[in-house]
């Protein structure tokens, strides 16, 4: 990698993540289509490599039959604003599988998308004292309080990717000083945050933590950890009584069946309506000869810009509505299979960069299982993308 593909890089992934700056100014748009042009263009410089064709071909196979599939659909809004947010990050993902990273480029990566993530939770913070944000997503009411969006996005995107930032954190930082107090920002964003979502990223991401722990137990961390914990507990109990007690009584109340108290479903409810009653709904939107082909870019509702076709909350309801059943079956294969080997290799490598994408695979899959829009929103998108990329390339070569 020369210095200005060096340079190009961190800066381009930098400049993705800051998506919002398109409420900002239109100048945005400018600096995106180079950025996008420039990771094209990097990738050609790797034209000759097998992965390379391989990946620009099924991206191509892809585009061709979500356009066909979204014109059958019959549908009178217009594809191209869903078709290019499905395939705005096709540069990206060819020039993630093209090139060959480095150790040190893989984890300035993974540095680069925590330290974003615990900026978006100062910002969810930052609102509850200052006001909304006029350029961040609209705030919305829960539990009879204000709910904001992050910098990451929509009001949800935050909860799906607090555990990918813990987990992160634990992973490339062994200095408790750093990982601890990202811990604590990270927490009191989700539980600031309001969903169910990211309480159950946290909880994913302490479990993946213990799974994959290869450090070496002594007093002092016990004890430090301990002291941690303790300190925090209280912290976050204070914090939460003393200055949000809606916030409070929305956790307590959330994983029980008194959860209409908060004006909202039990954790145990919502999984089962976004396991059954919101796909059904969406497929019974559809003929089933569409839903045999998919009905392309309306399939995404309104993740895609069609706010009104219903939306199926659910992953794979999504990826069958959007691609049909014969490439949903085999983008859901694929999807699992790396699922499968990330869990494996999790348990049985010690080797953090693998650890990283694995743990940042898993966490962003799971959590998205139950929301959709895992391949094209900016923030899930580049991470879904780049630790796929990762365990494609690397899991022939990990010594177990």
């Amino acid at each position: 990698m020369n210095k200005l593909e060096y340079i190009f890089f961190p800066m381009g992934v930098i400049v993705i993540l800051a998506h919002l700056a398109r409420n900002i100014s239109g100048l945005y748009y400018i600096f995106i289509s180079i950025t996008l042009l420039g990771f094209v263009a990097l990738s050609f410089l790797y034209y000759q490599s097998n992965k390379f064709k391989k990946i620009l071909v099924i991206i191509l196979i892809l585009f061709l039959y979500v356009i066909i599939a979204s014109f059958l659909a019959d549908v009178l809004d217009s594809i191209s604003i869903g078709v290019a947010r499905l395939f705005y990050l096709s540069p990206v993902i060819l020039y993630f599988f093209s090139r060959e990273f480095s150790r040190s480029q893989s984890i300035n990566f993974w540095k680069i998308i925590l330290w974003f993530i615990v900026a978006s939770s100062f910002t969810i913070l930052l609102q509850y004292i200052i006001g909304p944000i006029s350029w961040f997503a609209d705030p919305s009411g829960r539990a009879g309080t204000d709910r904001f969006a992050s910098l990451a996005g929509s009001l949800t995107v935050y909860g799906s990717l607090v555990g990918v930032a813990i987990i992160l954190s634990k992973f490339i930082y062994s200095n408790y000083f750093i990982y601890l107090p990202a811990l604590f920002i990270l927490c009191l964003g989700a539980l600031l945050s309001l969903q169910k979502m990211a309480f159950f990223s946290v909880a994913l991401s302490v479990l993946i933590a213990w799974i994959s722990t290869r450090d070496k137990i002594s007093f002092s961390k016990i004890l430090l950890l301990l002291l941690f914990v303790i300190f925090n507990a209280f912290a976050l109990y204070y914090i939460l009584l003393d200055y949000f007690p809606d916030h409070f009584s929305y956790a307590s109340l959330i994983f029980t069946s008194d959860a209409s108290e908060v004006g909202d479903f039990s954790v145990g409810e919502s999984i089962v309506d976004r396991m059954t009653h919101l796909p059904l709904e969406a497929f019974s939107h559809w003929d089933d000869i569409n839903i045999l082909f998919g009905v392309g870019v309306f399939g995404g509702s309104g993740g895609l810009g069609y706010p009104d076709l219903p939306m199926a909350h659910n992953l794979i309801a999504e990826i069958f509505l959007i691609f049909g059943v014969i490439f949903g079956l085999l983008i859901v294969v694929v999807i699992f299979k790396y699922l499968l080997i990330s869990l494996r290799l999790l348990y049985s490598t010690s080797d953090v960069r693998i650890r990283l994408a694995a743990s940042s695979y898993i966490i962003i899959v799971l959590t998205n299982f139950f929301s959709g829009g895992l391949f094209y929103q900016p923030v899930t998108g580049l991470i879904f993308w780049f630790s796929f990329s990762e365990l494609y390339k690397l899991n022939r070569n990990v010594k177990i």
